[in-house]
């Protein structure tokens, strides 16, 4: 007869043990769906500017950025109507029509270090300093063609610049935004006709590409040319034609109605250019800029003088649990409810080759 003590003791074991195996792999499951949350960390240092990607800059005029004796020579109506009988094909008006030269819009353009006088400094316009980096022309509904500037880190080490400067033949604004994110930037800087100087902070942010965010790496990356891209695609679709505003311009509108729609189109979803979702990731590197204005002079010209950080934050993220991480947690739990290691997994191989070997002998 068994003994009320003994199957008391036994009850107490196994209900001991299933509660041992519950608990272990109740927390098992949790690190799993810990692990596959992807749950992030950030950290934040100071680093020079030129150990990190800088910020564009670009520069537009107020109003429409044309060559009006060609416009008016062809008898267009900017920006609806690029036909005319005297003038029928809308693209080499559009050429002939945008404003390719920023010394139409700017007396100079200098990127200085802290002691050059100014005509002994790097200008851009005329490529002394950087040969290869003429303006990226940027084509827009509002002002037809704006200028994209783009200073290489090493620059600003190597010729130790601080500041840019710049004066104004006309009103005009600038933005400072991340390289291949003028399009979708809202916030700008108005000139006019007053001598603005003032200070460049930002902080450059790198998120982690994941399934949930997903974000594109690519330091090459323009999102521009993506979202002018998809809305070149989507006005084909709409109306069989498009904008002169985007990379291809062989199917211009011809029908002033019909222009007028693709404009109003392209304006919405610039603004409003996160509808594409997948289609035109943001960068995971992004600049969030902040311009702090120290004095502002009405003196009938409009100049500003912008002096570069020489530090910046950077904030980057990265995983927080990885699957070293998963391993121990997974391991310390089973440990602890069931008292089981890797040293244990040892003593049974041990034993399996013992006995194999016996049995070999025998």
């Amino acid at each position: 007869m068994i003994q009320p003590k003994l199957i008391l003791k036994q009850v107490f074991s196994i209900s001991f043990l299933l509660l041992c195996l519950f608990l272990a792999g109740w927390q098992v499951l949790k690190g799993i769906q810990k692990y596959f949350s992807y749950p992030q960390g950030a950290s934040l240092t100071l680093e020079k500017v030129s150990d990190s990607i800088l910020p564009e800059i670009t520069i537009c005029p107020e109003d429409f950025n044309t060559n009006l004796t060609a416009a008016n020579a062809c008898d267009l109506s900017i920006p609806y109507q690029w036909t005319s009988e005297k003038c029928p094909d809308p693209e080499l008006n559009y050429q002939a029509v945008y404003n390719k030269d920023p010394k139409q819009l700017l007396y100079s353009l200098m990127y200085m270090n802290g002691t050059c006088h100014p005509s002994a400094c790097f200008f851009v316009n005329n490529f002394r300093l950087f040969p290869k980096q003429a303006p990226r022309i940027i084509h827009h509904a509002k002002q037809l063609s704006c200028f994209n500037y783009f200073l290489p880190a090493q620059s600003i080490e190597e010729s130790g610049i601080t500041r840019l400067m710049t004066s104004f033949k006309k009103i005009a604004f600038i933005k400072i935004h991340t390289p291949g994110m003028f399009l979708t930037e809202l916030k700008y800087l108005n000139v006019d006709n007053v001598m603005i100087e003032g200070d460049i902070n930002y902080e450059v942010i790198t998120q982690l590409n994941t399934d949930e965010n997903p974000c594109n790496a690519d330091p090459e990356y323009r999102r521009d040319d993506c979202v002018v891209e998809k809305i070149h695609e989507k006005s084909m679709e709409n109306w069989g034609c498009t904008t002169p505003f985007g990379m291809n311009k062989s199917h211009i509108c011809t029908n002033v109605d019909t222009m007028k729609e693709a404009v109003k189109y392209h304006d919405l979803r610039l603004i409003d250019s996160g509808q594409f979702g997948g289609e035109c990731l943001f960068p995971c590197t992004t600049i969030i800029p902040t311009l702090s204005i120290r004095s502002k002079k009405d003196v009938g010209f409009a100049f500003l003088s912008l002096e570069f950080p020489s530090r910046i934050k950077v904030v980057e993220a990265y995983p927080a649990y990885i699957f070293l991480s998963l391993e121990a947690e997974v391991g310390g739990y089973i440990g602890l409810f069931l008292g089981v290691s890797l040293l244990d997994f040892r003593g049974v191989v041990i034993a399996g080759i013992e006995k194999t070997y016996s049995q070999f002998q025998t």
